[in-house]
């Protein structure tokens, strides 16, 4: 068998001692790793259904609440903080209702004197298989005396799965703004977002090539257009490159 991902992707086919998955819509075989199937996870009683917009159709109306149910922790029961709190109830209404999205504050460190702070929010997707699917990445630094509001690393994998076109810039420039609207409130004068070549300095090593931000310019031409967006929401008086 050949994992139609990796065929996409101009990989070689199979690998033996790899786990793979039938798709109970297509019957079409696929790499567990690259259908994101965690199998001793969600176990053999759960269905799996593949991307095609026919299957995942299908699956959508067949998996049940039972089927769905994790059997491990989910991003929810992570810590709950003000600010993640808010990016969440501000990207609802960008996400699709059937696949609700959380963001969460991974880690955060102040320095001794308070004035600098920072913090790692990831944001999740609830599944149809009842796990979280994490997508997007972002850290940010606040200078409190200086005013200064960074979005120190931004990265997307492309992961987050879509009920229209364009769903997933969307969903990502929603928590961007959310942000803004935080610093904004908080008092910061300045906002400074910073980018770096995905292979080199992205917080996702191991995306698959055509998924996400797979180069510097489409990264920047995407958070550009977030930060216009924010501009005309009033979220930002200027922009400069």
């Amino acid at each position: 068998a050949v994992c139609p991902v990796c065929a996409a992707g101009g990989a070689e086919g199979a690998v033996e001692d790899e786990r793979w998955v039938k798709c109970d819509g297509c019957a079409t075989w696929y790499h567990q790793i690259c259908v994101l199937f965690n199998e001793p996870a969600h176990g053999k009683s759960v269905r799996f259904f593949c991307r095609t917009p026919g299957c995942r159709k299908r699956g959508s109306r067949q998996l049940n609440r039972r089927m769905r149910k994790p059997c491990y922790p989910v991003s929810p029961s992570l810590d709950a903080t003000a600010v993640a709190d808010r990016v969440t109830a501000e990207v609802a209404g960008a996400a699709r209702q059937d696949r609700q999205v959380v963001v969460k504050t991974v880690a955060s460190r102040s320095s001794p004197d308070g004035d600098h702070r920072r913090r790692t929010l990831m944001a999740f997707q609830h599944t149809l298989t009842g796990s979280d699917l994490l997508f997007f990445a972002i850290i940010v630094d606040e200078h409190r005396s200086q005013g200064r509001f960074v979005l120190s690393h931004v990265d997307s994998n492309g992961h987050y799965e879509e009920a229209t076109p364009g769903e997933r810039v969307r969903v990502e420039a929603a928590i961007v703004h959310a942000l803004l609207r935080h610093a904004r409130d908080a008092g910061y004068s300045s906002v400074r977002v910073c980018l770096a070549p995905p292979a080199a300095g992205g917080l996702f090593h191991a995306r698959p090539a055509l998924r996400g931000w797979a180069s510097l310019p489409q990264a920047v031409a995407e958070v550009s257009d977030m930060l216009r967006g924010a501009a005309d929401a009033g979220l930002l008086s200027g922009l400069t490159a």
